[in-house]
């Protein structure tokens, strides 16, 4: 209150100078910053080319418009971060072990309109356990956009929602993050898997991670980026007795184009994605055609064994889990892409193009039948004489032979 009082009187001359050293420490701070140095540097001299021509009186007005501004952005980005914190804070389960799924009928119209702007074509090898305790290993499409195709089969088939790990960033951002942990997803975490087989959750896992989501142009559609050594998935079904249930999936990686890539040097990511997404290179793709999607889930593989923490220290059994799972995945992405060219529903538009073109064909036929060609003549004949009599009550004295339906009358008599 005091500040905000004084300023009115001896101490006026004060935000004057305050303002005019504000642009330029904005100025000299964004030297540091090679890319926005130039603008800020334009903006701090027309501000001061604008203040230079104003009155005394009017540059102590305009500074405290400009402080009251400053003051105002500051406050309100305060309320923004506590708001943020708060947000971050709710929680929609008090952890993720204690996560119950959604009701049947909000999940059953979610699927069934994601499977209806994503036609999906299904292949399943065996069941699903009973117990739920199933470990579903996949391949990863481009952006990851198989997921939710994925998640609404599974729920439809067996009314569970299957639980899924997400990266680190995706639980930075409010309501967005909320609703992520609401439909069962979890932050990648190190005892993450291991956490939600305790609780004898359904899971889901793509252990080629972001770099398979985030192919490039040079790497091949629907391949396997398995880092090298990745066993942990097999370590740790076999130790809580899973069931694995490998699961191919093609479709989104014909429908994208790859027109651009965004490189480590043209951006650095790491300060959104985290560090050890330091060197990707980010795809920008655009949509090339509609299709249908196929997933392929293939036969059960059970990891049950007498002694589970002996087996999952054996590394031989564990590698042996492994690639059984990597070559199931393999051969249903085999068995997808001869499935995906044989189908003549693949193009979930063709039908309509199809139509469309027996319509313009129907129609380019019809207006060569004499008869319709004689309708149509008759029918302009007719407009044209309406217009011409309109014409001529609103003006009885326009010249008929330069009148537009006259004209148009005449050319139809020949």
């Amino acid at each position: 209150m005091s500040s905000q009082t004084s300023s009115s009187s001896s101490s006026s001359p004060a935000p004057a100078a305050a303002s005019s050293s504000l642009p330029e420490a904005i100025a000299k701070a964004a030297l540091s910053f090679p890319q926005i140095g130039k603008a800020v540097l334009r903006i701090h001299s027309g501000y001061q080319s604008f203040t230079s021509n104003l009155s005394p009186q009017s540059k102590e007005s305009f500074a405290k418009l400009f402080i009251l501004l400053y003051k105002s952005v500051v406050q309100l980005a305060g309320y923004i971060s506590v708001a943020y914190a708060f947000l971050m804070d709710v929680k929609v389960a008090p952890s993720p072990t204690e996560w119950q799924q959604p009701g049947n009928i909000l999940l059953q119209v979610l699927a069934n309109l994601i499977l209806l702007f994503a036609p999906t074509v299904e292949e399943w090898a065996d069941k699903f356990p009973e117990d739920g305790r199933a470990l579903l290993v996949a391949n990863q499409n481009l952006y990851g956009l198989d997921l939710l195709p994925l998640l609404a089969v599974v729920y439809l088939k067996t009314g569970k929602l299957v639980r899924t790990i997400w990266e680190p960033f995706h639980f930075k951002t409010p309501i967005y993050k909320h609703l992520i942990e609401y439909f069962g997803g979890v932050c990648n975490e190190p005892h993450t898997l291991e956490e939600l087989m305790e609780a004898s959750y359904p899971v889901v896992i793509f252990p080629g991670g972001m770099k398979e989501a985030l192919k490039s142009k040079e790497d091949a559609k629907y391949g396997l980026m398995w880092p090298m050594g990745k066993v942990n998935f097999a370590r740790s079904a076999i130790r809580n007795g899973y069931t694995i249930i490998p699961v191919a999936s093609v479709g989104v990686e014909d429908m994208l184009q790859i027109v651009h890539e965004i490189s480590p040097q043209d951006f650095d990511f790491s300060a959104i994605l985290g560090t050890e997404f330091s060197n990707l290179t980010i795809p920008l793709a655009v949509p090339g055609s509609y299709e249908r999607l196929y997933i392929h889930f293939g036969d059960n593989i059970t990891t049950k064994t007498k002694d589970p923490e002996k087996a999952s220290n054996d590394v031989k059994a564990i590698k042996m889990v492994r690639d059984r799972t990597r070559d199931a995945i393999l051969a249903g992405l085999e068995r997808l892409l001869e499935l995906q060219e044989s189908d003549p529903k693949r193009f979930i538009l063709d039908p309509l193009w199809k139509a469309l073109e027996d319509g313009k064909h129907f129609a380019n036929e019809a207006l060569e039948d004499p008869h319709v060609k004689n309708g149509l003549t008759e029918g302009r004949k007719t407009l044209a004489k309406g217009l011409l009599f309109l014409a001529r009550i609103i003006d009885p004295y326009v010249d008929s032979e330069m009148d537009p339906a006259q004209v148009e009358l005449d050319k139809l008599e020949e």
